[in-house]
């Protein structure tokens, strides 16, 4: 009997020790499968609020490289509007127009010409990255007919003294072109051209921090890149038309082909200036910071 009792005792705490450890296992269970859904949804929240921070960043970053360009954008527009009303260059062009049609023979104009020379060189000089600046009479070139991307005289003067901006890809230049207006009635006696080295706004782009490794492009009207930060990028197209911009997240970087995201920004004279960051590096970065965190 005793033995008996003995074994249903031993029975019962074996039956108890098998029940503990059933529990003990589904509790760590419960546990572990706790643990991998908090890290699935902390990661999943972390990875949105981290690349939620990268595209501010991004913009923040096309910002202020945006602003790096309008600056020497407004520089090359302010020489502009020194020489429009500049007094010797108005007396002059006025002098050389009104001669030009008492005496057509005569179209030396050395005086008039070295008097305007003289007066816009120093200025010119004192903006680094600016190659020339020429000033047309009337009159002048009558046989001239496009410069650079199909900028005509008859579109400069249809500004009426509002500047246009065209890239030279054949000699690498980006050009202003301005009608001259009289200060006095407001109508045309000429026109100018100032023309500065791409390399003049790259550097700008160039220079722009970036915790992402950023990519610059500058893009013209036809999306063409008309200035990078990256080399050899002039004259490239970008593989993107200005109308799918709001509906895509990712494009293929210009320079790497690798997919990338991007933002973008208008500057003042109309061309776009795009920044991407490589969508490998963005997610690395995510990573780096989610291990150091945890």
């Amino acid at each position: 009997m005793r033995r008996r009792d003995k074994l249903k005792q031993t029975g019962v705490l074996k039956t108890n020790g098998s029940l503990m450890n059933k529990i003990f296992k589904v509790y760590m269970l419960l546990m572990f499968v706790s643990c991998v859904v908090l890290m699935v949804v902390f990661g999943i929240r972390f990875s949105s609020v981290y690349n939620s921070q990268a595209r501010s960043h991004m913009n923040d970053v096309t910002v202020a490289a945006e602003t790096g360009l309008e600056e020497r954008i407004s520089q090359i527009d302010q020489l502009s509007v020194s020489i429009l009303i500049n007094n010797s260059v108005q007396k002059n062009l006025k002098e050389i127009n009104y001669q030009t049609l008492v005496n057509p023979e005569n179209t030396s104009f050395q005086t008039e010409k070295a008097a305007i020379s003289s007066e816009i060189r120093g200025s010119v000089f004192n903006v680094p990255g600016i190659v020339s600046a020429k000033i047309f009479s009337l009159t002048c070139c009558q046989e001239w007919k496009i410069y650079v991307d199909d900028i005509t005289k008859e579109k400069i003067y249809d500004q009426n003294g509002g500047t246009l901006w065209a890239d030279d890809e054949e000699n690498g230049m980006i050009g202003l072109y301005r009608a001259i207006l009289s200060v006095d009635d407001f109508k045309p006696i000429g026109y100018m051209i100032i023309e500065c080295k791409n390399s003049y706004f790259s550097e700008k782009l160039q220079s722009v921090p970036s915790t992402y490794k950023n990519r610059f492009y500058l893009l013209n009207n036809d999306m063409d890149i008309i200035v990078s930060s990256e080399k050899n990028m002039y004259g490239n197209s970008f593989p993107l038309e200005t109308r799918d911009f709001k509906n895509v997240k990712i494009v293929k970087d210009p320079s790497t082909g690798e997919n990338s995201y991007f933002t973008y920004q208008y500057v003042n004279n109309g061309w776009l200036l795009v920044s991407t960051i490589n969508v490998g590096q963005l997610w690395k970065n995510i990573g780096i910071a989610l291990v150091s965190v945890l």
